[in-house]
């Protein structure tokens, strides 16, 4: 599914035994609303990695790099300007933090493609394994990747059964085991982008492990519990959610990866071998997994707020919205309804205008409640952070606006690259747009751009219902209003 023109991916890949040749794949750069933040982008180093890679299809922003750009600038209509000609010559880093915030930042059209071709994120698998034993906590480590290796575990446990003979190793037993220990997958957030898209693969390669699947051709699709039983980190205490997955999936409950134990089971599933990313995963993984249904955007109403201190306690403490209020209340501007007389489809939803919620997780205890809240959503907003994870239950053709917070303008404010939501939303055919802003090391607290936020709501859903006149400078102005004279 591209409705989007985001996303350019085989649909139906060639299958090869246990494994699926995905073939080389790309999707579009994040939308922006300043031209600075689509060449901060360009000269981030994750990304510059995919763009030098060789892979067919990719580029930069076609109004970044060399004279032609600059000319595509010019044919656009914008004024040339210190920005403009940092975009052009690629100037330094200094230059385009100094003018991230000139006031005469034009907005650029969505442009430019990541693209990914080599082994890992095309090419995936599912052997399967009879009469195993495995030991996880061996002399040769395992982490479930695409690269690792069930020898591994074999010869662990060899091992650990010839040199321990006298003193036996517990063993748990099992007939059917899908083995996908992903580090770190008990949190629900890894659990969607680390099990998941594993999930999805097993559906593509065996569709008679999901009880609920409609028949296929050659397929018999069986009713009820089908005994697999999912090996994985688990952190049930914390997030039930993760095993109620399973319940949701008709499979037996997980059980906890334990390192000093022997796994002995009649038949594997040896799920490690998927892309880490793909969009065929993530959609597969979306519709026929989790089930979700193609409700068309025009049908959903409501714009879910991930609000950082609204939607209960959370873990990390940082990327903490300062100007809470603020953001909230420009998204009410889209909830107001039309005066009377005014209507139309052109202003947002028309007389009714759009609901505003803000998600708490603790509210939804089972992935049915889940599909059914995500089902009505239309534009998700939220700073960086676990609850954005959440696109993955809203229909396709939704908005993403993520805040992004940026340490002195130039990195992420996360231990790693911290693409993952433009990436999983766009994989889902999301529009996604990324909103930086700038922060110092360390510091907890943002504030997004009242001017950023209300660029994005207006490209995704039209002018608000009740101001269907209004530009952004007016509902800035009305969200923030000026000090009084003297004052400050």
């Amino acid at each position: 599914m591209d409705r989007l023109n985001q996303l350019d991916f085989a649909h139906a890949p060639a299958r090869a035994g246990s494994s699926i040749l995905y073939g080389s794949w790309r999707l579009k750069h994040p939308r922006f609303t300043r031209l600075s933040h689509a060449l901060w982008w360009n000269r981030y180093v994750v990304n510059d990695a995919n763009l030098v890679a060789g892979c067919p299809g990719a580029d930069m922003h076609a109004w970044i790099g060399g004279p032609e750009a600059l000319a595509r600038v010019e044919a656009a209509g914008v004024a040339p300007n210190a920005l403009t000609e940092v975009a052009h010559t690629l100037g330094t880093a200094a230059d385009l933090v100094a003018l991230m915030y000139d006031g005469n930042d034009p907005f650029p059209p969505h442009d430019g493609w990541l693209a990914y071709c080599d082994l890992e994120h095309t090419v995936g698998a599912m052997p399967e394994y009879r009469n195993v034993h495995y030991f996880p906590g061996g002399m040769r480590p395992h982490t479930c990747s695409h690269g690792s290796a069930v020898a591994d575990l074999e010869e662990n446990a060899r091992e650990r059964m010839a040199w321990f003979a006298s003193e036996p190793t517990p063993t748990e037993r099992y007939d059917n085991v899908f083995w996908t220990p992903t580090p770190a997958s008990g949190f629900f957030q890894h659990f969607l982008q680390d099990v998941m898209k594993r999930l999805a693969q097993a559906w593509l390669l065996k569709p008679q492990l999901f009880p609920w699947t409609p028949s296929r051709p050659g397929v018999e699709a069986p009713k009820g519990t089908v005994h697999v039983t999912a090996v994985q980190d688990l952190l049930l205490d914390r997030f039930p959610i993760v095993g109620d997955m399973y319940r949701y999936l008709g499979w037996e409950p997980p059980t906890q990866l334990v390192q000093e134990h022997i796994l002995e089971a009649k038949h594997v599933y040896y799920a490690c071998p998927a892309p880490p990313l793909h969009p065929l995963l993530w959609q597969v993984g979306q519709q026929a997994v989790l089930r979700v249904a193609r409700t068309p955007p025009a049908e959903r109403n409501k714009i879910v707020y991930c609000s950082r201190t609204r939607g209960g306690p959370i873990e990390n403490m940082r990327r903490m919205v300062a100007n809470d209020d603020r953001v909230v209340d420009m998204l009410r501007q889209w909830a107001a309804p039309a005066p009377a007389g005014v209507g139309g489809r052109a202003a947002g939803r028309g007389s009714s205008g759009y609901t505003i919620d803000f998600f708490d997780h603790r509210k939804y205890t089972t992935v049915d409640e889940l599909v059914a809240y995500w089902s009505t959503a239309r534009v998700l907003v939220g700073a960086h952070g676990g609850c954005m994870s959440n696109l993955f239950f809203m229909p396709s053709g939704g908005a993403v606006l993520e805040f992004f917070p940026l340490v002195a303008g130039l990195r992420a404010d996360t231990s790693n690259t911290g693409k993952m939501v433009y990436l999983q939303a766009t994989m889902l055919d999301h529009q996604y747009w990324m909103l930086p802003s700038i922060i110092n090391e360390g510091e907890p607290f943002f504030q997004p751009s009242s001017l950023d936020l209300c660029t994005a709501l207006m490209e995704s859903l039209g002018r608000p219902a009740a101001s269907p006149t209004a530009s952004c400078a007016d509902l800035v102005a009305l969200v923030e209003p000026p000090l009084p004279a003297g004052a400050g």
